[in-house]
């Protein structure tokens, strides 16, 4: 199998486990990203940047992913991200060869209303439509929305076209006491994600300052990667002056220990709109026994059920936000609602779910 993904740190946040698992049996795996781990073995690099629509740097990057298919002669190609699912893609088509692409959300280009982004999308929806021609090629997404929005567009059919739980995560790992519901202290909000613009962390920096004006005991604690690749990245020096100016407390990135940063808070807030997949930081909080805060958008929404075990509010209304925030004071009920979250991650959004789904899509697309 040549498993490929954009780079390094997003396959070991969210890869480097299931990789390394029971859901490649059988299979020689070789990995190809760009700044890959230093603990990954089989790795072929390349140079991928992923904001670039310049035609040399791409047409490098298809020769490298070209060279690399040459090289390991695979059988299944499994691709994750916008770069490599096109790149492989056009491959797997030229030589009719089995390909698995994931499409772990569509990402900035398609929840943004520029020129650009929308002339980049439908380029993007046209290649997917070409590569599609090859009937050994299966789309997988991690939520409804967006695989309606594909058979729509006539890329994929029910035939070749697959949703998975997200990332499943391991419950063993993601696992804290029942919220404490004596506390007299005020609401602790967790922000932890990828620090991009349409994540949401402007509108809840905002709705935070509103309600600590109205009188709200809360605090909010900001925790993520910078992806300095990213046209949409949060610069690091406005993080810092938040913190500086008492909005946030900023933690960094956490490499480690993210279920007990998650166990110090009372609720996790993601007020994004960004194109997503099925957040993970969703999953592990509920996993953790928080309740979550989060946006009526693909993804989700296929994971929140309303009331149950979390919130789910409007895309950009701060009102709203500021609402579902102050209902979450009541500590009585914000801990049933994550009560019901581990229940519904313990039944449907284990890592085990997840490993189950690809393993028989695997074996669909080698018979």
């Amino acid at each position: 199998m040549l498993f490929a993904i954009n780079v390094g740190w997003y396959f070991d946040l969210h890869w480097h486990a299931r990789i390394n698992s029971k859901m490649t049996d059988g299979y020689d795996v070789h990995l190809c990203m760009a700044k890959p781990g230093k603990h990954n073995n089989n790795v072929h690099e390349i140079n991928l940047k992923r904001s670039s629509v310049g035609f040399f740097n791409n047409m490098k990057t298809f020769y490298q992913m070209y060279k690399t298919f040459c090289k390991v002669k695979p059988d299944l190609i499994h691709s994750v991200t916008i770069k490599p699912n096109l790149m492989l893609g056009l491959i797997a088509l030229i030589y009719r060869k089995p390909i698995l692409i994931t499409i772990p959300g569509l990402g900035s280009l398609f929840s943004q209303n520029t020129i650009h982004s929308k002339l980049a999308a439908n380029v993007i929806i046209l290649l997917y439509r070409l590569i599609s021609i090859n009937k050994k090629a299966a789309f997988v997404f991690e939520n409804k929305t967006d695989l309606e929005l594909f058979k729509k567009k006539r890329i994929c059919r029910r035939a070749n076209g697959y949703t998975v739980p997200g990332s499943g995560v391991d419950i063993n790992e993601y696992s804290a006491p029942k919220l404490n519901i004596d506390s007299s202290d005020g609401l602790n909000l967790l922000f932890a994600a990828r620090l991009l613009r349409g994540k949401g962390l402007y509108e809840l920096v905002d709705a935070v300052s509103s309600l600590r004006k109205k009188g709200v005991k809360v605090s909010l604690n900001v925790a993520g990667i910078i992806d300095d690749d990213s046209n949409d990245a949060i610069p690091l020096n406005v993080l810092e002056n938040w913190h500086k100016q008492n909005k946030i407390n900023w933690l960094g990135q956490v490499d480690e220990g993210m279920t007990d940063v998650i166990a110090q808070n009372d609720v996790i807030v993601l007020p994004t709109r960004y194109g997503e997949g099925l957040p993970r930081i969703l999953i592990e909080a509920n996993a953790c026994r928080r309740p979550v805060i989060t946006t009526d958008i693909g993804g989700c929404r296929d994971f929140v059920q309303d009331g149950i075990n979390g919130i789910i509010v409007g895309i950009c209304d701060p009102q709203a936000l500021e609402l579902a925030i102050t209902r979450l004071t009541d500590r009585v009920y914000s801990a049933q609602l994550g009560e019901n979250g581990r229940k519904r991650v313990e039944e449907f959004y284990t890592d085990n779910h997840v490993i189950v789904c690809y393993q028989n899509i695997y074996r669909s697309l080698i018979e």
